[in-house]
């Protein structure tokens, strides 16, 4: 009987980022929070997930991303490695609750 795990390419790289974070949520939640951006409830249920729970979730995204890529990514990749890791840190575009909102409400607005 075969126990091994088919998976597409998709959640292959889920499960991978998915173990990576928890293992790192589980050494420092503090660390990984700020390493990964994660929020404090997510970062929470992280923690509380066993490997079965994080297999589970990977394995139920077959052609879905958990994890999109930055919004700058083709700048970091047009420059050159030393490069890349400055832009990367003073160009952090992570949406946070702020900008959905603004989103919704301009949705909201719209649709008046």
């Amino acid at each position: 009987m075969d126990n091994q795990l088919n998976l597409t390419n998709v959640q292959y790289v889920n499960f991978n980022l998915l173990m990576a974070i928890h293992a790192n949520v589980q050494r420092d939640p503090i660390s990984a929070a700020y390493q990964f951006h994660l929020s404090r409830s997510q970062t929470e249920k992280l923690e509380s997930l066993s490997l079965e729970g994080l297999e589970l979730l990977a394995t139920a995204m077959h052609a879905e991303c958990l994890f999109a890529p930055r919004a700058n990514l083709d700048r970091l990749l047009d420059a050159p490695p030393g490069l890349s890791i400055a832009l990367a840190a003073v160009s952090s575009q992570i949406r946070g609750d702020s900008a959905v909102a603004r989103v919704e409400r301009r949705i909201n607005r719209a649709s008046i």
